[in-house]
């Protein structure tokens, strides 16, 4: 365990003794409230529009269009506090295990994105994405997120085919119905502004979010998704896109990775949400037909990080009852100014959104098939 880790941990067990502890009437109000089990199939969204339960920034902080610095828009978002990723993440059951061994379906599929492939019929889209990251980075450029975007736009990160199943979106905030908050409005109400503040988390609002576009699918395929996905039908408040597999998050003007992960980490476990809602929708079935899994990339230009999300609550232990449901664990971290690992980097991405277009969309139909079989012997009998 690394001395982070190690504090992490150590804050962890301080934090839930102290809560045991605590016979105010707030502490007791907070036992009791967290003594309801945690479902994240049965979480709703508070309201984020009261400025005293809220410290998110404006949306057009996190668009690809608007690019305003942090200190222009007067404030700091939630998620670049120090103590989020311990404090609201780990409270709303999203943890991030950086040398967790991954269970062996979700190990394969990782190495799957890892292994090495056959190059593409050209090297030309590699060579200008590389170039463009080396002018990106050069010493007295001004690189900012709207330069970042720009430079891996179309190359690493594809845009879907005409004929793709496939679609993504650009910085939409997340539907609150598959945001995975532990606490309703309800409950936060009782909370003191304190409690409430350290077990909020931001909507996410992904820099590029890959899924599918409902309205491309069969008219039988539509049907069965949204009576199976029932209000997750769409992941996004606006723009239609339903189950994604690839959240993409930019770091701000000047920040460092961590506030991205943080984003990034809400909105990977708001596309496991969604996927778990289909999967648990054929709960007898062994081996799974559908693998709730996925990706996440953050990025400042000059460094790439691939991240996996999953579903599988580990034990919890004797000193410190594991909240998790979303588990988080790096795969692997690109020095993009390096040619090689420039290539590797592009490739990985090419072979999530290649898994996600062929193999995943191909999971999602069979579920659907099967399904739509089981409504018809239904109403047969």
């Amino acid at each position: 365990m690394t001395p982070a880790q190690d504090h992490n941990h150590t804050a962890g067990v301080q934090r839930c003794r102290e809560e045991e502890d605590d016979d105010t009437p707030n502490g007791r109000v907070l036992k009791w409230l967290e003594s309801a089990p945690f479902d994240p199939e049965n979480t709703q969204s508070y309201s984020t529009d009261d400025a005293e339960e809220s410290s998110e920034l404006p949306d057009e902080s996190r668009s690809c269009s608007s690019y305003q610095s942090l200190s222009s828009l007067g404030g700091r978002p939630v998620d670049s506090d120090g103590d989020y990723r311990d404090d609201n993440l780990w409270y709303n059951g999203i943890e991030f295990h950086p040398e967790k061994d991954l269970p062996a379906d979700i190990q394969g599929l990782a190495e799957k994105m890892m292994t090495e492939s056959e190059p593409p019929d050209s090297l030309d889209t590699e060579r200008a994405l590389y170039e463009k990251v080396l002018q990106l980075n050069t010493a007295g450029n001004i690189r900012d997120k709207k330069k970042v975007f720009e430079a891996l736009d179309g190359l690493a990160f594809e845009h879907p085919g005409e004929l793709d199943k496939m679609e993504r979106s650009h910085s939409e905030r997340m539907s609150r119905f598959v945001v995975g908050r532990r606490w309703k409005t309800q409950q936060l109400g009782y909370m003191t502004y304190a409690d409430r503040k350290q077990r909020q988390i931001n909507t996410p609002a992904p820099d590029i979010l890959y899924g599918y576009m409902p309205l491309l699918f069969s008219s039988k395929h539509r049907g069965q998704m949204i009576t199976t996905l029932d209000d997750m039908d769409n992941a996004n408040e606006t723009t239609s896109l339903t189950l994604p597999f690839l959240v993409v998050d930019i770091a701000l003007d000047g920040d460092n990775l961590l506030t991205a992960h943080n984003q990034c980490a809400t909105g990977m476990a708001s596309c496991v949400k969604m996927g778990e809602r289909l999967a648990s929708a054929l709960p007898s079935r062994d081996p799974a037909p559908f693998c709730s899994a996925v990706f996440g990339i953050v990025t400042d230009g000059k460094t790439a990080e691939l991240s996996v999300c999953w579903r599988h609550a580990p034990p919890g232990g004797a000193e410190r009852p594991s909240r998790a449901v979303f588990n988080i664990r790096p795969v692997r971290s690109f020095s993009l100014n390096e040619e090689a690992q420039c290539r590797d980097f592009m490739r990985s991405v090419h072979k999530i959104i290649k898994w996600g277009k062929v193999d995943r969309l191909g999971q999602i139909e069979k579920v659907l098939d099967e399904l739509a079989r089981e409504d018809e012997q239904g109403r047969d009998e």
